[in-house]
């Protein structure tokens, strides 16, 4: 037998899981602790499709209950399983068609399918996922997370071109929302340097991927380096994070292979204040190389970007948000202001507009307006 295949790092993460789970059976008669949480989220969406400009109603219904857990005090769980219903004219229309028919020829980032489909009909969809799950061993300054997680390497607000593994589309409506991946993630704290991670991503469909990070500190900042291999694209990357006087700041170099396995490089640079006002305003630069995130449906049309985001708390309960995007190629723009109430201090009421404006062949140009409410309650 090969003996590189019985130590390939797909046999590795698999004895890794085997241990983890011998691990379980036994703390599980040690004293642990438990606790169940969750939330109730409907966000409701009026606009037109892009290409017919037929009118449309959307609403989003998800209800996620998360449990966590100490079963001892190496050992701890955390788990948040998502019930999902669409329903609205926008589930019958061609465009929404399409974005699925594109959604599922992108190779998934996701090991496990852990999602599944409980009903659909023509305006309904009806279906439910684990959104998180994933244990973590901590054995003194050594941390190893297994399972559906985020891996939030990135550091940008609008793009983040590091942020390989959970990467967010600079006009999305949650931004707080990030599909994680199945991966398992060794982190060792101290020494001469802030952390040292190891990351390691089962593929079904590529070679698995693999990565290392190395952060340490220089001065006021944190600087951190990584490189890797995912889904068969290579990539290496600098990014730094700190202050300037009394302000942040912080950016990302980053090379990744194309297609044709040539080097396109991209860089951000970032930086936010916060006033004693409450008023906080972040400015972001984004150069593109060109170059997809692998297995991501993210692409840009333009070379250079420019965003900044501008909040202010009106009352102690009323915030306003706004995000505005210029393509400084095409001129094309995104707007994006919001309002949100503290119903309590478990519940949020938003409302929001997305205006899009430039001509019909630039990016931001040929989109339709997107009006929307959103409600939270959290228990």
């Amino acid at each position: 037998m090969n003996p590189h295949h019985i130590l390939s790092p797909r046999t590795t993460f698999l004895a890794i899981t085997g241990l983890f789970l011998i691990n379980v059976q036994t703390v599980m008669a040690a004293d642990n602790t438990f606790s169940l949480s969750g939330s109730y989220r409907n966000l409701y969406i009026y606009s037109r499709t892009t290409v017919d400009e037929d009118r449309y109603h959307l609403d989003s219904n998800r209800l996620r209950i998360e449990a966590k857990g100490e079963l001892s005090a190496n050992f701890s769980y955390h788990i948040q399983y998502d019930n999902h219903l669409l329903f609205g004219e926008y589930l019958s229309t061609g465009e929404f068609a399409a974005l699925e028919a594109a959604r599922d020829s992108l190779p998934s980032g996701q090991y496990w399918n852990l999602e599944h489909e409980i009903k659909r009909e023509d305006e309904l969809i009806w279906d439910h996922s684990i959104y998180r799950g994933y244990a973590l061993i901590r054995q003194g300054d050594i941390d190893l997370t297994i399972g559906r997680q985020r891996v939030p390497w990135g550091k940008g607000g609008f793009w983040s071109p590091l942020d390989m593994f959970n990467p967010l589309s600079p006009t999305a409506i949650e931004r707080d929302e990030r599909d994680g991946v199945d991966a398992a993630l060794l982190t060792i704290s101290g020494g001469t340097v802030s952390s040292l991670s190891l990351l390691y991503i089962p593929q079904r469909d590529f070679l698995d991927s693999t990565a290392a990070r190395i952060v340490f500190p220089l001065v006021s900042y944190d600087i951190a380096v990584s490189a890797g291999r995912h889904m068969e694209r290579g990539f290496a990357g600098l990014d730094f994070a700190g202050y300037l006087g009394d302000g942040g700041f912080y950016g990302e170099l980053v090379s990744i292979e194309d297609i044709k396995g040539d080097q396109k490089f991209s860089y951000l640079f970032s930086g936010n204040y916060n006033f004693e006002s409450s008023l906080y305003i972040m400015v972001e630069y984004f150069k593109s190389g060109g170059a997809k995130i692998p297995g991501s449906a993210l692409g840009y049309s333009g070379k250079e970007y420019s965003g900044i985001q501008i909040s202010y708390d009106i009352t102690p309960l009323t915030r306003w948000d706004n995000y505005l995007i210029v393509n400084l190629d095409d001129n094309s723009r995104f707007l994006s202001p919001a309002l949100s109430y503290s119903l309590s201090d478990n519940m949020e009421l938003k409302a929001g507009i997305q205006l899009f404006a430039g001509k019909s062949t630039a990016e931001y140009g040929d989109r339709q307006d997107i009006y929307y409410g959103d409600f939270s309650w959290y228990f």
